[in-house]
């Protein structure tokens, strides 16, 4: 077929695991030979992070589950750039750009990144789920599954490759030489499960004080997760990172990344990221985690809110350089397997172009 003319549509309130999904594969299509346009509320993280792919962003004009008027400017876009396919991520986005889609006689595709509620992405052609868990939910809400594609996110693996800088990074955050550094990058939010973390830091500090904590990220919970650090005496070992552009970095400084999520999971691309840079993880028993995590060969899963198991598994890959070592060797092994930005890219396109083909039937 011709180039193909593709709309992905994203109404972020912040920088996450979705908009990076995004970014990186509106970037991949575009590198492979597609007209890509991004429509995305103007959150400035979000908009700096895709122009600096090269990607032609348009911004603002869309928000609110049932503002007909952000339906009618994507309708005018679509119209405009005689889109082929529109592409939604995130709820808000699913349900506009259904709408507008039926209204242009565009085939839509919704992105579920979580255990969503299914309403926003009902009148989608078809659904992508990031994780089998996912699609299990959604299924369940009534969606048939003929109409839901498994596709994971990708990471790109050339990016998240070791280069380096993990010294600087551990000396810029007051380190000490040799110190094992466990870490965590989220969103601070309850459902990620940091008052999960503290408790097991403090198991673990008993017996191996030495051990430093990152908490990379921020949100809601910031305030009150540093001021639980101070009471609990935890400051001189965690390190609150707040927002970091150089994320790769930091997790190369990490020696293990953990990730103890209470709920709601559809597949963390933190914990990706992490395997990709050969780190060994340890994450919750929970929705799509277990899909990223092998047990006991590339990481470690525990019990959604169990802190003493989570420290445990801490203090199980901190003590053993041999085992940290060949659970972070199978993991960018399968890091690259499973979740490749190229592979990513190459079902998505391929999904796309099946919707497209069968536009008459949709």
């Amino acid at each position: 077929m011709e180039t193909m003319r593709i709309l992905e549509v994203i109404t972020p309130s912040k920088l996450s695991g979705a908009e990076i999904y995004a970014s990186d594969l509106s970037r991949g299509l575009m590198e492979r030979g597609s007209r890509v346009v991004v429509l995305t509320k103007n959150v400035p993280l979000v908009v700096e992070k895709m122009r600096r792919s090269g990607l032609d962003v348009r911004t603002g004009g869309i928000g609110g589950k049932l503002n007909i008027i952000s339906v009618l400017r994507l309708l005018r876009l679509v119209r405009k750039e005689r889109i082929d396919i529109i592409n939604s991520h995130l709820s808000t986005a699913g349900l506009i750009s259904s709408v507008a889609g039926r209204l242009a006689g565009v085939p839509v595709v919704a992105t579920v990144h979580a255990l969503n509620t299914a309403t926003c992405f009902r009148l989608a052609h078809r659904v992508i789920a990031v994780s089998n868990a996912v699609k299990k939910h959604v299924v369940g809400q009534g969606i048939p599954a003929e109409r839901i594609s498994v596709i994971y996110p990708g990471v790109d693996m050339a990016a998240f490759s070791r280069n380096g800088n993990a010294d600087s990074i551990r000396r810029e955050l007051g380190i000490p030489p040799g110190a094992p550094v466990v870490g965590m990058v989220a969103h601070l939010t309850r459902k990620k499960g940091h008052h999960v973390l503290l408790p097991a830091v403090e198991k673990v500090l008993s017996s191996r004080p030495e051990c430093r904590f990152l908490i990379v990220g921020t949100g809601p919970l910031d305030f009150a997760l540093r001021v639980t650090t101070k009471r609990k005496g935890l400051g001189e070992n965690v390190v609150f990172t707040g927002f970091r552009k150089d994320i790769r970095d930091v997790i190369e400084s990490m020696d293990v990344v953990v990730l103890p999520s209470i709920s709601g999971e559809g597949l963390p691309v933190s914990l990706i990221q992490a395997m990709s840079l050969s780190k060994p993880v340890v994450g919750s028993r929970l929705s799509g985690i277990p899909e990223i995590v092998e047990e006991d060969k590339t990481g470690l899963l525990v019990t959604p809110g169990d802190h003493n198991e989570l420290a445990q598994a801490i203090m199980r890959l901190v003590g053993d350089d041999n085992l940290r070592n060949q659970m972070g060797s199978a993991a960018r092994e399968r890091a690259q397997r499973l979740f490749s930005l190229q592979n990513c890219v190459d079902h998505t396109w391929r999904l796309y172009t099946q919707v497209i083909e069968n536009k008459e039937r949709c």
